[in-house]
């Protein structure tokens, strides 16, 4: 597969000024059409479910200092693209015409974050987001369970701090189930052009993946990867993959988005929730 397209969701949060110039890097580098979708909630998705019992006062203040914050994330958002985009000479279009090569479109959308992420995500290739931090507020969860649960794609997380390089040395996390079958499957164009590509088959309670099994695979794409087993130690192991990230000078992780459920909001397994607390390189996803 070919990457043509990437979409890059803004909600003015911390560490999207990383998220932005690792899309343009990615751009430049892979010829993408890139999306920049500033997502500004709805007046009437930003009252609370605590508002139940509050008189039409009290919710009022919420819902107008809710929109207010609103208000300065959607200017922080819009001076990123001004500073890092039209400043900086980056080619921008008002439209998508489908056009083919590098250049970036700037777009807002009020609508439903879920409805409008999983919609313009099923058109591009990939999907960024910026990895979420321990301080993020619920107003602006919804957007990353819809890129994971609801588009199909893969979602690029990007770090707090901006990438040198991205895909370049890859480290995949294999588990031999399905969400690592389709993360696998969508890192095949960075696992292509990689410098080295290392697969570490997750050896954890009730999974026993043979790393043998998946090299001959990634060989008939044209991948020649290290791979090897990874048991089990005194460590989580959400952290045992990120300190093997580390030590092998990775610059893209590549593993599955695994869930417990899915209910009103995210509902991660314990390994993909310490990737999405920790990892300070790019982490390619797929559920």
């Amino acid at each position: 597969m070919t990457l043509t397209s990437l979409l890059a969701v803004l909600e003015g949060r911390p560490g999207e000024e990383s998220l932005l110039a690792m899309a343009l890097d990615l751009g430049r580098e892979r010829d993408l059409s890139i999306e920049l979708l500033a997502m500004r909630p709805a007046r009437e998705r930003m009252v609370p479910l605590v508002a139940d019992g509050m008189t039409g006062g009290a919710v009022g203040e919420i819902v107008e200092a809710l929109e207010q914050q609103s208000n300065a994330r959607l200017a922080e958002t819009k001076d990123l693209y001004q500073r890092l985009c039209v400043a900086a000479g980056v080619p921008t279009f008002d439209d998508d015409d489908g056009r083919p090569g590098f250049g970036v479109r700037f777009t807002i959308d009020d609508g439903d974050i879920e409805e409008v992420v999983a919609a313009r995500g099923r058109l591009s290739d990939v999907v960024a987001i910026a990895r979420p931090t321990d301080a993020e507020d619920r107003l602006y969860a919804p957007a990353l369970e819809a890129a994971l649960f609801s588009t199909g794609r893969p979602v690029l997380l990007s770090p707090p701090e901006k990438p040198s390089s991205v895909g370049t040395r890859i480290l995949v996390a294999w588990n031999d189930g399905a969400e690592s079958v389709r993360a696998l499957t969508a890192a095949l164009p960075f696992m292509q052009e990689a410098q080295s590509v290392d697969v570490v088959a997750i050896q954890d309670a009730g999974c026993e993946a043979d790393p043998a099994l998946l090299a001959p695979y990634l060989s008939r794409h044209g991948i020649k990867p290290l791979c090897r087993r990874l048991d089990p130690d005194y460590r989580d192991l959400g952290e045992q993959i990120l300190d093997e990230a580390r030590e092998r000078g990775a610059d893209l992780l590549v593993m599955g988005a695994y869930s417990h459920s899915r209910l009103r909001e995210l509902v991660l397994g314990g390994v993909t929730r310490q990737i999405l607390a920790g990892a300070e390189i790019p982490v390619l996803m797929m559920h």
